[in-house]
């Protein structure tokens, strides 16, 4: 009876032993799922946050296409709306264009000519499609000898009635209302505004910016649209943001085969926070909206995957630096030594930098890089670059409180200290295109 009583209870222990084995093994099965399921889920949310994030910085979505339209509403400025993207801008924005805005009396009155225009950008070794751009020529019918003209480029997802582009049109056109000293262009760029959108590159109907690197080939088109059909001799640049990005390679590509003796038409660029380095630009706000540097590369480099997975038969490049980057382009630009050549005139270009200390989208850092990379060197022996720069403070007035809210405090010294500003447009293009 002990023998058997000792067995069975043995066995017993054993099956105890053996299912508790099991619920064991199906709680560490379950476990494990939960955990695949879960570490599933968080690549899910990284690859989606990536993807979101990569269209954030790139896309150009119909909504942002035509955004000036839809969203420009009660900014009239003579005879178009003015589009105020930010809360950065509008508050002091809507006030500033009220103060220098035209009435479409005062349009007729002083003679002025707005001129919907259509060029095509300029073919190039690297940008081989022809597209239709749109613009507005602004002259004077009364006033029309002059040969100078400022070309106005706008920023990312912006367009040529965005606020950042009317305010400065709007300084220089108040100052010169009776003499006209310049004549003016206002671009916008591929895929922006009513300009062509590039439908052979888009994923889900979007197209893509590239910073510069293909539209640079739209202001160079630009230029020759206005010395080939509207016969100007001077022009000046005055652009923002992206925009700055396209003309510091437009700058570069125009004297580009260096030719000797050459006597500049392109003389003058005026930029308002310009993007130098797009990679520095771009890793800074992933880094600004996580803070940790660790996780920042690990989203970065996230971002730079899906733009490999969508993008990758892109030749300018799926993720920064493009093809054509402002930084490498101004760096790998084969500049003359010195001036060699004794008792010979130096032209000079004149490339200014107007930049916000506070900016956190485009890190003043850009500035600083593209203006020392540029500063005293000769594109051949008569011909020299020569950089000037503002870094200023965005004032702490109440009404300016929300600087450094959506926006960052980007591009608002225009309207942090409207009359220091416009006095330096006026004073930099005086000086350079005299």
């Amino acid at each position: 009876m002990t023998t058997t009583s000792t067995t069975t209870s043995s066995n017993n222990n054993k099956e105890k032993k053996e299912e508790q084995e099991k619920k064991e093994l199906v709680k560490s099965n379950v476990c494990l799922k939960v955990l695949i399921v879960f570490i599933g889920l968080i690549i899910t949310f990284y690859l989606l946050f990536c993807y979101w994030a990569y269209h954030k910085m790139f896309s150009l979505s119909n909504e942002y296409h035509i955004e000036g339209i839809l969203k420009s509403q009660n900014n009239s400025i003579y005879g178009f709306e003015s589009y105020i993207q930010c809360p950065d801008w509008k508050f002091v924005g809507k006030e500033f264009t009220k103060k220098y805005a035209f009435t479409p009396e005062e349009i007729i009155q002083n003679n002025i000519i707005m001129e919907n225009v259509t060029f095509h950008n300029r073919k190039t070794n690297d940008v081989n499609e022809l597209l239709d751009l749109n613009g507005l020529y602004i002259t004077n019918k009364l006033k029309n000898n002059t040969k100078k003209v400022i070309i106005i480029v706008h920023g990312f997802r912006m367009r040529l009635n965005h606020i950042t582009t009317i305010l400065p049109l709007l300084f220089m056109m108040r100052e010169y209302l009776q003499d006209w000293k310049y004549n003016y262009l206002l671009i916008e760029q591929r895929n922006h505004g009513n300009s062509t959108k590039e439908t052979n590159v888009s994923i889900n109907g979007n197209a893509f910016a590239t910073y510069g690197s293909k539209e640079y080939s739209d202001l160079l088109g630009a230029i020759d649209f206005l010395k080939e059909q509207k016969g100007m001799s001077q022009i000046g640049i005055y652009a923002l943001s992206m925009g700055g990005a396209t003309s510091l390679i437009s700058l570069m590509k125009y004297y580009e085969e260096k030719q000797e003796n050459i006597n500049p038409d392109l003389k003058c660029i005026f930029l308002d926070s310009p993007v130098c380095s797009v990679n520095l630009t771009l890793y800074n706000s992933v880094h600004y909206l996580i803070k940790n540097e660790y996780i920042s590369n690990f989203i970065f480099n996230g971002i730079n995957l899906i733009g490999k997975l969508i993008r990758n038969k892109e030749k300018h490049g799926h993720f920064p630096p493009f093809l054509n980057d402002p930084y490498q382009t101004i760096q790998n630009f084969n500049f003359s030594d010195n001036n060699t050549t004794n008792n010979t005139t130096v032209n000079t270009i004149n490339v200014h930098f107007d930049h916000s200390l506070s900016d956190i989208l485009v890190p003043i850092k850009n500035s600083y890089l593209c203006s020392s990379l540029l500063d005293n060197k000769y594109i051949n022996n008569n011909l020299k670059i020569k950089t000037s720069n503002y870094f200023g403070k965005s004032s702490d007035k109440s009404e300016l409180s929300v600087l450094g809210n959506e926006c960052k405090a980007h591009c608002v010294l225009m309207m942090d200290n409207d009359e220091a500003y416009k006095n330096r447009m006026i004073n930099f293009f005086e000086q350079c295109m005299n």
